[in-house]
């Protein structure tokens, strides 16, 4: 018979992300020895695994531990690039749903990462990385914004409504100005 000491990464974030998935009753036990094991195997994840996990644990609505955060944080510094926006947004979302606060090399790394994939970010990309990232407060770095705002103004034609409105109260709630430009680029 399987035991959580014999999951391996892949495998830990499957089985969190499934059982999120089906918005299942999980015995906290049981997620506090996955992410007990999770923390152990932490350098064997990828970065889709981490984002599935971080994700499963946003939506299992699990309080995270300050240990598993530190490991965490350590292993994005470590020069852990993520291969698709879309897990570096997950990641990021799901640590604003949980209300976590990241520390200043974490968000460094992160803001790093995203400044050298913006180039291929979508309407929704640019959207959920500017909430998120603003609803953990995170004083976004200048080079970011520009580069995030050029983004915005290049795919403009693909803003609906609700993504303009969505970051528009990001860039609000971080006390943005907003480009005249790129406001006129984004009306209907």
């Amino acid at each position: 018979a399987a035991t959580v000491g014999s999951f391996n990464p892949q495998e830990i974030s499957n089985f969190l992300w499934a059982m999120a998935k089906m918005n299942a009753t999980v015995d906290v036990g049981l997620v506090e020895a996955m992410m007990a094991r999770a923390r152990e195997t932490l350098s064997g994840f990828n970065t889709q695994g981490v984002a599935m996990l971080m994700w499963a644990l946003a939506q299992l609505k699990f309080p995270v531990d300050k240990g598993f955060l530190g490991a965490l944080e350590s292993w994005v510094q470590e020069s852990r690039d993520f291969s698709k926006p879309q897990e570096l947004i997950n990641v990021l979302c799901s640590l604003a749903k949980m209300d976590i606060t990241l520390s200043g090399a974490w968000v460094d790394a992160m803001q790093k990462q995203a400044l050298a994939m913006v180039r291929s970010f979508h309407a929704q990309d640019i959207c959920q990385l500017m909430w998120a990232l603003a609803k953990m407060e995170v004083v976004v770095h200048g080079e970011l914004l520009r580069a995030v705002m050029k983004r915005t103004t290049q795919t403009s034609s693909s803003f609906g409504a609700q993504s303009i409105s969505n970051l528009l109260w990001a860039l609000a709630k971080m006390e943005e100005r907003v480009d005249p430009v790129l406001l006129g680029a984004m009306q209907w």
